[in-house]
């Protein structure tokens, strides 16, 4: 995935640290996979599909829909590209799928998501001098918008929603911050901080910290409450693509390439934070996203079809690595993915955004010939 690496890297960290896990076992996730398909994979088919466990395939949302999001009841919502800011980078306008209703507007792409409430949004929008981005928490109800912070960048709900965590700029360096859901209190817990993933409860946050080695960080851990922190041992961590992921209460699964692991593409890595210890759980590929019961990893895998195009394989497995399904494949868009693949947290039946093509049908069975065509390639 090198050519569109370096942009994944917000993203990833955005999508990382804004997952959200119960501090006691959830509900089992839902039974489906919202991911973005572009004309590269099938023509005339572009916007939100789903899959279910059974590999089933579903049109949800069509035109210029992209980047689905969940709500933790299970609904979906999807951004509508709307315009480029003046940095050139894509806005869109979040629109609750089934009833069409606009909750957003002009929110920088790659930074909403739910509160646990299901009641607001912590989302990034550009400032009126265009030169950086505000994190917002918006009230869906009302549209009401409140900044928590300037020059900001990765957030994230911790625990219940009563708090955020969040990276922004102070003194010429970026730091990572906690307050209150409606950016009051703020408080700085570690300097130097470019991204980070929240645990289950909320109390501990990994972070990532440049090392001394060039294009390497270390791996650190912080208690929200105490403000302590402390590096998790091992060597550091060379892969900047991908955002860390919370497995279990002290399990974390980072990318990183493993001498013998596999190719030269970035491997999924369990780390013990206590004891440093690494193993490997997926060869050549990134996770994205646990869901809140623990029991399942969203990730994805790049495979080659013909000379050049890259097509992203979305897969899902146990937490241990286990059980690995191919369950669809889409494609990469101007070198970036249009919308990673998301799992909804809860089940629950989702309807669509406005009349489903009459094409689908002949948009299903290309997008089942793309996905039986790369699980020929897979090893």
């Amino acid at each position: 995935m090198k050519r569109y690496r370096p942009a994944l890297l917000a993203l990833a960290a955005v999508v990382a640290a804004g997952c959200r896990h119960d501090a006691e076992p959830g509900p089992p996730p839902g039974d489906l996979i919202a991911f973005t398909v572009t004309e590269n994979v099938a023509r005339g088919c572009p916007g939100i599909w789903s899959v279910d466990g059974r590999g089933n395939l579903r049109w949800l949302a069509g035109d210029s829909a992209t980047y689905p999001a969940f709500q933790h009841d299970g609904r979906l919502t999807v951004g509508f590209a709307s315009a480029r800011d003046v940095l050139g980078v894509p806005l869109t306008d979040v629109v609750a799928s089934e009833s069409g209703e606009r909750l957003a507007l002009g929110v920088y792409v790659l930074g909403f998501t739910w509160s646990p409430s299901r009641r607001q949004l912590l989302a990034l929008r550009p400032d009126s001098a265009g030169k950086s981005y505000s994190l917002v928490v918006i009230d869906a109800a009302t549209g009401r918008t409140t900044t928590v912070a300037e020059r900001a960048g990765a957030s994230a709900w911790l625990g219940d929603g009563a708090s955020i965590a969040y990276v922004a700029v102070r003194d010429g360096e970026e730091s990572l911050w906690v307050a209150r859901a409606d950016g009051t209190g703020a408080r700085l817990l570690a300097r130097s901080v470019e991204r980070f993933a929240a645990a289950a409860d909320g109390r501990t946050i990994a972070f990532r910290r440049t090392a001394k080695e060039r294009f390497s960080e270390d791996l650190w851990v912080v208690d929200v409450q105490t403000g302590e922190q402390r590096q998790v041992p091992g060597a550091p961590l060379s892969d900047r693509s991908w955002g860390d992921v919370w497995v279990g209460a002290r399990t974390l699964v980072v990318h990183d390439n493993l001498r013998g692991a596999g190719s030269r593409e970035h491997d999924a890595i369990l780390v013990d934070v206590d004891s440093g210890e690494r193993s490997l759980l997926a060869r050549d590929a990134a996770v994205l996203e646990a869901s809140r019961d623990g029991s399942t990893l969203v990730a994805i895998r790049e495979h080659l079809v013909g000379a050049e195009e890259d097509v992203i394989a979305v897969l899902t497995m146990r937490a241990d690595g286990t059980d690995e399904r191919l369950l669809a494949a889409t494609d990469v868009q101007n070198g970036n993915i249009p919308g990673i693949p998301v799992l909804q947290p809860a089940h629950r039946e989702l309807g669509t955004y406005k009349v489903e093509p009459a094409s689908e049908q002949r948009c299903r069975a290309e997008l089942t010939a793309f996905r039986t065509m790369v699980d020929k390639q897979s090893p």
